[in-house]
């Protein structure tokens, strides 16, 4: 099981975080644009409910800085009786260009990998008008790069499932999970569900493998 979440301040956060993964029984918790890091990031996490974590340093709200590498985290999954897979966890800039790149180096990716794998957390982007709500309309040709990267990669989305009612004025989905056929044929029943937000402008991601 994982769970995704977007908070301002993990250090406040961590009743929730605990409510969380007795809730859902969460193996895995992503934290993006938490906007905090050094020592208070590492105080926070090791109150966390977590034998094990991994962090990257956080770079600034306009994310200027940020990298091909580090928009996205590579780790091994590997569990009792069970064929080992890949998860990766994606924050895409928010930038065009920069978010290009990481898709350019998932495809290498994708070409190079014989495991299956996952993709999940915030892409930045949508790829249908049906995925926001509220503001102007959205051109045409800003919604077929997501599509055309996804595909390159071989990957399949998830249906979505909306577990919160309540709309803001302008709601759009850019969190989501995608998977390439060799990790579905492994977990078959497998679901993602968007959560209520807590505390939050995103929707907490849950993903369960069963």
């Amino acid at each position: 099981v994982l769970g995704t979440l977007e908070v301002q301040v993990v250090k406040k956060q961590l009743v929730l975080v605990k409510e969380l993964k007795n809730t859902h029984q969460l193996h895995i918790l992503i934290l993006v644009e938490t906007q905090v890091s050094g020592t208070i990031a590492d105080t926070a996490i090791q109150s966390f409910p977590f034998s094990k974590s991994y962090r990257s340093e956080a770079r600034g709200n306009s994310l200027t800085s940020l990298s091909t590498q580090s928009q996205v985290i590579h780790l091994l999954v590997e569990v009792p009786r069970a064929s080992a897979w890949i998860l990766l966890a994606i924050y895409a800039s928010p930038r065009p260009v920069e978010r290009q790149n990481l898709w350019e180096e998932l495809v290498g990716f994708s070409d190079a990998s014989s495991l299956p794998w996952l993709l999940i957390g915030d892409f930045n982007e949508i790829s249908s008008s049906a995925e926001k709500l509220g503001g102007t309309n959205v051109p045409p040709r800003r919604l077929f790069p997501l599509a055309r990267n996804i595909n390159n990669c071989g990957l399949v989305y998830f249906t979505w499932c909306r577990r919160d009612s309540r709309y803001g004025i302008l709601q759009k989905r850019l969190d989501r999970g995608v998977f390439n056929t060799d990790w579905r044929l492994q977990f078959p029943e497998a679901s993602i569900t968007h959560l209520p937000r807590v505390k939050s402008d995103h929707c907490p991601l849950l993903l369960q493998t069963q």
